[in-house]
């Protein structure tokens, strides 16, 4: 008899909870969809749908509702973050936030590989998945260090590997494409002005 009523009592719990969760999709789906319920509330009805993917039933914290659909902000270029954030056509939508784009080959660690513009002083080094970035080097004490780009706390930036003995963070104005003003950036300096070690290989003047 026991075990009859708790099932019983089961039951009605379950009962009761997805009652409630169809009323919380059913006022929801109203207010966001022209034809709710063939849009979303049937769906809801059955334990699918966008109230269970971007609505107040869903369970990962980035989908929202765009526009109408339900997005992955993590990763939606045209919605990075939240709705409409739309990522340059150089950047792509990595954990919320437009992140520069590989944009050269043979990346080294110690920077041994030239690349960037005329007059440019870049070179190309990997981050933590081994893509390319061409990039203005510094010294290594001007840099935060990073294992991955999640470490670093200027949005859009990246986590390379370089001369330093570990990763660095690059903001995106390190990016060599990215220079707006190149000429003010690579004023050539001696040796003496270098204060300790770069992220890349220096050659004998810079």
């Amino acid at each position: 008899m026991a075990r009859l009523i708790f099932f019983a009592l089961l039951a009605v719990a379950v009962s009761t909870a997805a009652a409630q969760g169809n009323s919380v999709c059913a006022q929801w789906c109203a207010a966001n969809f022209k034809t709710p319920g063939a849009e979303c509330t049937s769906l809801a009805a059955k334990g699918t749908g966008p109230c269970y993917v971007c609505g107040p039933l869903k369970t990962s914290t980035t989908q929202q509702l765009c526009k109408g659909a339900c997005v992955e902000t993590n990763t939606d270029n045209k919605n990075c973050g939240s709705c409409g954030n739309v990522c340059p056509s150089d950047t792509a939508c990595r954990s919320g936030v437009c992140r520069p784009l590989s944009n050269c080959n043979n990346a080294e660690v110690c920077g041994f590989t030239p690349c960037g513009g005329p007059g440019q002083y870049c070179w190309c080094q990997p981050d933590e998945t081994g893509a390319g970035f061409c990039n203005i080097p510094g010294l290594c004490s001007d840099f935060t260090d990073c294992t991955t780009f999640n470490d670093c706390p200027v949005p859009g930036s990246v986590c390379l590997s370089t001369c330093c003995g570990g990763g660095k963070c690059f903001k995106p104005n390190n990016i060599c494409p990215k220079l707006e003003n190149p000429s003010r950036l690579f004023k050539r300096r001696s040796l003496d002005a270098r204060d300790g070690p770069w992220t890349a290989y220096t050659p004998p003047s810079v």
